[in-house]
């Protein structure tokens, strides 16, 4: 059996937040550059907390996506000279290609990163924001600095045997119960390094730049206006 292992890893395989703050006030406000430093803290939470439902839009509208996927069925988790019955296969990729998307769901994070906040008055202030999303692409690609041996090993040895040779009965027929609880084995090592890699990654891509939105500050707190530009 040639690297049957590496196949099945690769079936599953192939398948900074803020920055510098620009504040600028219109000719003639009477404010400080010390308090619209300290306001500028309290407007970039107030935003944050005031666009949570937009995040949650959006998030809810990639994990749509996501499972609209895998609903597809595309994936093929599976190779073709591992002999088990067709209910069973069917079986395990149902298992596996949702806990592969359920690792993807759970680390869809969206955010938002305040360039600019020009003060128009000392209770109005104007916030040009970039949408941010994490970037999930960059997590897999950590994989990479993982090699297929270190991983092969890791299995090979929870699984109880002690080189790949030893696999060669999953290409045959019979010992079904056996090829299943390799094959569970193998797959949620994958998933469970996948996973690592996901939420381990800090890296963002902006999918919507220079947006705007007018806070006020009313009662002392600040809070986005519902009408945004």
């Amino acid at each position: 059996m040639k690297k049957l292992l590496f196949v099945m890893m690769l079936a599953v395989m192939g398948n900074g937040f803020a920055g510098t703050i620009t504040l600028q006030k219109n000719k003639g406000v009477q404010i400080s550059q010390e308090v619209m430093e300290s306001e500028s803290s309290k407007i970039e939470k107030a935003l944050q907390r005031d666009l949570q439902p937009i995040s949650k839009i959006i998030s809810n509208y990639a994990i749509a996506e996501m499972s609209k996927e895998v609903g597809k069925g595309n994936m093929n988790l599976f190779d073709k000279d591992i002999k088990i019955s067709s209910s069973r296969k069917k079986e395990l990729e149902e298992k596996y290609q949702k806990k592969l998307i359920d690792a993807f769901i759970s680390n869809v994070s969206i955010s938002f990163s305040v360039k600019k906040i020009k003060f128009i008055d000392e209770n109005t202030a104007d916030v040009v924001y970039d949408m941010k999303m994490k970037d999930l692409n960059k997590g897999l690609e950590s994989l990479d600095k993982i090699s297929d041996e270190d991983i092969a090993s890791i299995i090979l040895k929870k699984a109880g045997y002690n080189s790949e040779d030893e696999l060669d009965f999953m290409e045959k027929p019979g010992n079904e119960n056996e090829k299943i609880r390799v094959i569970n084995i193998v797959y949620d090592e994958l998933i469970n390094q996948i996973e690592i890699a996901l939420k381990n990654t800090t890296s963002e891509i902006v999918i919507e730049k220079n947006m705007s939105g007018i806070l006020k500050k009313v009662n002392g707190e600040w809070g986005l206006l519902d009408e945004l530009k």
